[in-house]
């Protein structure tokens, strides 16, 4: 790409996307707060336009025709004069990938389809003064020539520091390693000057993590094979990052070959023995160890007695045994490495202001980070995305506990009459009540709207559920009260239970479960909370005597026809089974005909009807894989299924239905459950 004029407006957008919906809703947002904006509807464009403009930032779109937002991001950043521009892409695409990819790329940040101009602005905003910021540090550290290594190594160390917090459980560990291996390299007898350029690589050695997505070092399970070769990759963009930094000698060793083991069987390069450089097997051995010893998002801290027991197992394999012998040597004289919550960074002369000036300005980032992707910005509770992850993860971790979805009855009226300004305050004041009545261990979520959402860590007891949703009610009236009219709003809530023993328990379940809960609470008043398991029962109740008046009818139906009598207006449904047993009593002397009545009961009130539907059929397979050969069975209405059975014990009916339900669970989905019900017809 040949620049030929360049102009630079102060903080221009340059917007590239081929929906004009989004480009022109874009443009508005960003005129109206000052931005000079550029808009271009493909990739190919942009390319051309940045031949004559240089933007402060650019809007990539992802999803675009013959040039795709990947590929454009990447001619832009391979041109020398438009490289340093921050690209920040947009999409309508929520999978964890597709941010992913975009991170991985390079890209500044990520902003979602529909735009939500508050956060559009806050997160454009913070790039562009990262920037500015970034650009201005350079100048100064390059008009200081000397200095130009030592100040920059200073900034990756911050770097560093902010790497170890973006896991939840890793705050502090690059300064833990860097502890841990120059006790090792003083009891090697090392001198000062070797000890502190080991300790220096060793608070370097998982920079490469900066590139990896939180959503990977942050998972609550167990990692894919795919997500693990990702991880795997920090080893190689750690090295990369350090690689022109020669102020301190052999900086990579421990960035790229401290995940090498001692029998060859590590990464990236399988290295082994003395091939490994020392100061990569020093740092790896204590690596591994601040790893068992700290808590992690998938298990507690380990224990010293389990830690020596790994070290001594992995002896000669992984880790050097000399390094093993002063490892469980520190271990026995009680090693205490409590790291502090800054970085260490290198002593002597350097510029104590710039170093200051980057841990305050990276960390910054990390919190207005944090606050953009997990944060509602107008109650500053937890957003839907990041409620979700935090209660997965708690069911995870395998705590139980009660969620709640709650909504403010008649918001709508109040948005409507009194306008949005006096609606955010309504919600801003529930939040606040919200933070008053719960404790830090529980989880607030705002979903969207007037709708939040509570998780109670490990609570069961109803009365102290009760004790909670009082409370918050009572709270809630007392602050309304003091505005005439918003004592037309009360709260509604949908309560679900989250046991160790509910069957794939996850976010997903217990927001079905307590939204049911939540409609049942609205259409019996208002103003009131309801249990899903309550409404569950009662579901149950209503279906079973459905099914008790269903037999009674057929029953009734069977003999009056035998017996010539007159019914009015027959059930269709009813005729065919009739036929069916009167074939067989026909055949048999003494004979007896058990009837079993299944229904498919659910707790669905939202596409019903396919729900009922996919069960059916599933009921069908079920029904099909338990029956004999001389048995029948036949619709029986819209969610009922009739077994008909000849000559079969109360036990033997009860044995078929009990089959019959244990298989259909193992072919359904558990939104819907079988119930049943037999009768016998003896002639």
């Amino acid at each position: 790409m040949e620049m030929q004029k360049m102009i630079e407006p102060v903080f221009s957008v340059l917007i590239v996307d081929d929906t004009l919906l989004y480009r022109t809703m874009a443009e508005n947002i960003l005129t109206a707060d000052g931005y000079h904006v550029y808009c271009v509807e493909s990739g190919l464009g942009a390319i051309n336009l940045l031949k004559t403009i240089k933007p402060t930032i650019i809007l990539l779109d992802i999803e675009m025709k013959n040039m795709d937002g990947y590929e454009t991001f990447s001619v832009i950043r391979n041109c020398a004069e438009t490289a340093d521009i921050p690209i920040i892409f947009i999409t309508s695409k929520t999978k964890p990938e597709f941010e992913l990819k975009a991170f991985q790329l390079g890209a500044a940040d990520y902003i979602s389809k529909p735009f939500i101009p508050e956060i559009m602005l806050k997160r454009i905003n913070r790039v562009i003064q990262l920037d500015l910021l970034q650009k201005k540090l350079e100048q100064q550290v390059r008009a200081k020539g000397d200095q130009l290594e030592k100040i920059s190594l200073q900034a990756i160390s911050t770097v560093a520091a902010t790497v170890d917090a973006k896991g939840r459980y890793t705050r502090g560990h690059s300064v833990r390693v860097a502890k841990i291996a120059v006790r090792i390299a003083e009891i090697l007898g090392w001198k000062q000057e070797k000890i502190i350029e080991l300790k220096h690589i060793a608070l370097l050695h998982d920079i490469g993590k900066i590139g990896i997505s939180d959503l990977i070092l942050n998972k609550p399970t167990k990692l894919t094979d795919e997500e693990y070769e990702i991880v795997k990759n920090h080893t190689a963009i750690g090295c990369e990052i350090l690689k022109d930094i020669t102020v301190i000698k052999n900086i990579c060793d421990g960035a790229k070959w401290h995940h090498e083991w001692y029998d060859g069987n590590g990464y990236p390069d399988g290295l082994a023995g003395e091939n490994i450089p020392l100061t990569a097997r020093i740092i790896g051995i204590a690596d591994a160890y601040d790893a068992m010893a700290s808590r992690r998002s998938y298990r507690s801290s380990l224990p010293n007695q389990f830690i020596v027991s790994e070290l001594t197992k992995y002896r000669g394999t992984q880790f050097d045994p000399d390094l093993v012998d002063i490892m469980l040597m520190l271990l026995g004289d009680g090693l205490d490495v409590k790291a502090s919550e800054h970085p260490v960074f290198i002593a002597g002369n350097l510029a104590s202001e710039s170093q200051a000036l980057l841990y305050q300005v990276y960390n910054k980032s990390v919190e207005e980070n944090r606050k953009a992707l997990g944060i509602d910005a107008l109650t500053q509770v937890y957003n839907r995305r990041f409620f979700e992850f935090e209660v997965n993860h708690a069911l995870g971790q395998g705590y139980t506990g009660i969620f709640m979805m709650l909504d403010i009855d008649n918001y709508k009226q109040v948005n409507d009459t009194y306008g949005h300004v006096v609606g955010d305050k309504l919600l801003i004041l529930l939040a606040e009540v919200f933070r008053n009545v719960l404790s830090a261990e529980d989880y607030v979520g705002r979903m969207g709207g007037d709708e939040f959402v509570i998780f109670l860590n490990n609570s069961f007891s109803e009365d102290y559920v009760d004790t909670i949703v009082n409370e918050i009610s009572k709270n809630f009236n007392e602050e309304k009260s003091e505005v005439d009219y918003l004592n037309i709003c009360s709260l509604s809530i949908g309560i679900a239970v989250a046991e160790k023993s509910t069957n794939k328990i996850s976010f997903a379940n217990l927001y079905r479960q307590a939204d049911i809960a939540l409609y049942s609470a609205k259409q019996l008043g208002k103003n009131r909370h309801a249990y899903y398991h309550a409404i569950l029962q009662e579901i149950k109740k209503i279906t079973l005597k459905n099914i008790e008046q269903d037999i009674l009818s057929f029953k009734k139906y069977v003999f009056a026809k035998e017996r010539n009598q007159s019914i009015l207006t027959p059930p269709e449904r009813y005729e065919l089974a009739y036929q069916i047993i009167k074939r067989i009593l026909s055949k048999q002397k003494n004979c007896r005909v058990d009837i079993i009545i299944l229904a498919i009961s659910s707790d669905s009130y939202v596409d019903q009807k396919n729900i009922i539907k996919e069960s059916k059929q599933s009921l069908k397979v079920a029904i099909h894989k338990s029956l004999r050969a001389s048995d029948f069975d036949l619709e029986f209405g819209g969610n009922q299924f009739m077994l008909i059975l000849a000559n079969a014990s109360d036990a033997v009916c009860d044995r078929v239905a009990a089959r019959v339900i244990k298989q259909h669970r193992m072919e359904s989905d558990e939104v819907v459950e079988v119930l049943y019900r037999k009768a016998k017809i003896i002639w």
